[in-house]
């Protein structure tokens, strides 16, 4: 799929570029064209951080900012 792909200058989308292979002789639909061509994005949650002092890795999540209209969520 990344061949043809690369064939079609990288600027064909999903249901074009499921035409062209089932032209092609591969069977596939746009969907499963969709889901081979996604990036998937690096699993940061997973990485090991190595620090030199005990207690120094931290996460955080805010979610919610103060702003001077009040309080805004990040969704």
């Amino acid at each position: 799929m990344r061949a043809a792909f690369t064939d079609c200058r990288q600027v064909y989308g999903n249901p074009r570029l499921a035409r062209v292979l089932n032209r092609r002789g591969v069977n596939c639909c746009e969907n499963t064209v969709a889901k081979v061509l996604r990036a998937e994005p690096p699993h940061v949650l997973d990485r090991h951080f190595t620090t030199g002092t005990p207690n120094a890795k931290r996460t955080a999540d805010i979610t919610h900012l103060w702003t001077a209209g009040g309080w805004v969520g990040l969704w």
